[in-house]
């Protein structure tokens, strides 16, 4: 029997449900999380992803995690799992969907050894530990863990049967969330309209990888002109260049869990091999992740700028997307290839005043406040019905 007089097949079959739930409704994940606490008896249980590429490399998930207050998860992320034995000592040995508790990895002795036992799990009666590898390459692993106090005792046969039995629903789980999450780039980025783009446009995941390309952004790479792809990685031919771009990507990652607008931006130029005045590459975080996003995730938005290249969106796109007339539509489209309202003006034989006007109504039509939120709006192509930049 389990906790509370639970048999095993009553506890995974609640568990299950909860689980499959949170596939569909984020807001379900921290309420498996809490049963499943409590059906091994344990007073925290918690996701952990571990992401070799960010600077931060362990963190709780804020959203996953029961047991521990809110400010304690985000001290813990930012000062212990750095001395996580579980992590650091499991990591080279362990296999993706395999179990473990705290015996299994380092002894009693040695445990209390530790930094992490002696600041951290002591302090919260953190003293039995078990965790389950739903993910584990040579970039990212997840793991669902949980702790139980001293008075509890160590894990149980049938608790640990019952983790071993959740984990590959667990494994399943999140493939449901990445590819629902790689539809969201069509979605919640507007991939349809950064196709239409004539400057080159990539989206790329948390290990700096490239999710998706454009077609503008193919041909540039293709051409290896200072600029290709190495490794599905963007790669720079000039050393400088290749070290900011890599920065510049690094830090988009990094504040992909932080909430950002896209004021958020690097621009990093990349000199050409032809002699070409070079590219000007734009690099920007996504917005603020509302659900478990992992590792193949979108993370970042890099733009491509070609001066030798127009830079345009399709007119009639943009005409039927936000309701413009032609006009609008095509003031809408030089401000996102970055002309000036005198330059516009003069492209398009209008007076400076009546190319604001024009703005003006552009803005009022899209339910945008400024320039920049606009442009921003038609490069993302958000949805009708979110209609402004998150």
């Amino acid at each position: 029997m389990l906790a509370n007089g639970q048999t095993l097949e009553t506890a995974l079959q609640k568990l299950l449900n909860l689980l499959y739930e949170s596939a569909v409704e984020d807001s379900a994940f921290s309420e498996f999380i809490k049963t499943l606490a409590v059906a091994s008896n344990s007073h925290f249980a918690g996701l952990e992803i571990v992401d070799r590429q960010a600077a931060n490399r362990c963190q709780w998930q804020e959203n996953a995690a029961f047991g521990l207050p809110l400010d304690i998860v985000t001290e813990l992320n930012a000062t212990f799992l750095a001395h996580n034995p579980f992590v650091n000592l499991v990591a080279d040995t362990a296999t993706e969907g395999s179990t473990f508790v705290d015996s299994d990895v380092i002894s009693r002795r040695h445990l209390k050894a530790t930094l992490y036992y002696n600041e951290f799990m002591r302090h919260y009666d953190f003293e039995h530990v078990s965790g389950m590898y739903v993910l584990h390459n040579s970039d990212v692993s997840v793991i669902a863990s949980t702790s139980k106090g001293r008075l509890a005792g160590p894990f149980t046969t049938e608790e640990k049967t019952l983790f071993s039995l959740i984990i590959p629903h667990m494994q399943t789980f999140l493939g449901i969330k990445q590819r629902i999450g790689q539809l969201s780039i069509d979605r919640d980025i507007g991939w349809e309209l950064l196709n239409q783009l004539n400057y080159g446009a990539v989206v790329i995941d948390r290990q700096a990888k490239i999710v998706r390309a454009n077609p503008a952004a193919e041909a540039i790479t293709r051409a290896e002109d200072g600029l290709s792809i190495v490794r599905g990685r963007l790669h720079a031919a000039n050393s400088g260049a290749r070290q900011a771009l890599r920065t510049a990507i690094n830090r988009a990652i990094a504040a992909y869990t932080a909430v950002h607008t896209f004021s958020s931006r690097e621009n990093v130029p990349i000199p050409r091999r032809s002699g070409k005045r070079p590219y000007q590459v734009e690099i920007m975080p996504l917005r603020h992740p509302q659900q478990l996003y992992v590792a193949a995730m979108p993370a970042a938005l890099v733009f491509i700028h070609d001066a030798h290249r127009g830079h345009r969106l399709e007119v009639n796109s943009v005409m039927q997307m936000y309701g413009l007339t032609e006009t609008e539509a095509q003031v809408a489209t030089q401000l996102a290839a970055g002309k000036s309202p005198e330059e516009i003006a003069s492209a398009q034989a209008h007076s400076l005043a009546t190319t604001r006007t024009l703005i003006k109504r552009v803005l009022f039509k899209t339910d945008t406040h400024r320039q920049s939120e606009l442009v921003s709006l038609l490069l993302r192509g958000l949805d009708d019905d979110a209609g402004r930049l998150s």
